[in-house]
């Protein structure tokens, strides 16, 4: 249970030793999806150290939401038809619901005290960083829809 608890948080960035692709980035390489599937994995990590995790319903449904938001982003970002913009805007839009029902299972996890604070804090920041970077995507998408079709034909 500590060696999750304990982790230091490592952004994607850190990992200085990955070659970046030379043309458009890959699905494989955008730091965003790099970022959702990182927090898969640690969740996953710490159902592994406490399987009593398992059966409780906010850690399944931390773990769903936090699946389903790394899906809907591999459907975003996988999109390489640049016509395609109101897809992708929609799936970012998915994304970014999932990921706030998997903050609300977390907020439940530390409230009924089936993770400490130190895992909060990380699960907190993994997950800020993903609903950051989803927010962030969709305002570029929305621009470019909005420079694309002008502010009619855009309902958020």
């Amino acid at each position: 249970m500590e060696a999750v608890a304990d982790e230091d948080w490592h952004s994607v960035e850190e990992d200085e030793d990955e070659p970046e692709p030379v043309e458009a980035e890959t699905l494989g390489y955008h730091g965003l999806y790099r970022a959702a599937f990182a927090l898969t994995v640690w969740i996953d990590r710490l159902f592994d150290e406490r399987a009593e995790l398992q059966n409780e319903p906010a850690a399944v449904k931390l773990a769903t939401h936090a699946a389903l938001a790394s899906a809907k982003l591999a459907a975003a970002l996988s999109d390489d038809d640049v016509d395609e913009i109101g897809m992708t805007i929609a799936y970012l839009k998915r994304a970014l619901k999932a990921i706030t029902s998997a903050m609300e299972a977390a907020a439940q996890l530390v409230s009924d005290k089936f993770i400490s604070a130190a895992q909060h804090a990380v699960l907190l920041r993994r997950l800020f960083q993903v609903r950051d970077g989803i927010i962030s995507l969709m305002g570029e998408y929305r621009g470019e829809w909005r420079r694309r079709f002008g502010s009619e034909g855009f309902r958020s």
